[in-house]
């Protein structure tokens, strides 16, 4: 029990080891005002057929394989074809 809790206290000590710093600065979009919520690019993807994913955890379930946990959805979107871009004033894209 002893060994358990040193354990668990040491894997939670590099959890927050390891946890990322809050400096206070907002993104320099925020900070300049450059884009508002309205601006920012809005995607639509079609939801997954459930049936068809049902039916293959199904036959996984039958053949003893795992099942899955998440599925891929093949959309086509990227940094280059989408997304809300700006430049600041010093050249950077936001």
């Amino acid at each position: 029990m002893k060994k358990t809790f040193i354990v668990l206290a040491f894997l939670g000590g590099i959890t927050l080891a390891f946890a990322q710093v809050n400096t206070g600065i907002l993104p320099l979009s925020f900070q300049k005002g450059i884009l508002t919520k309205e601006e920012f690019q809005k995607v639509q993807i079609t939801p997954p057929v459930l049936t068809k994913i049902d039916q293959k955890d199904e036959a996984a379930a039958k053949n003893g394989t795992f099942l899955s946990i998440a599925k891929l959805m093949p959309v086509n979107l990227s940094i280059e074809n989408s997304g809300t871009w700006s430049v600041a004033n010093d050249g950077r894209s936001v």
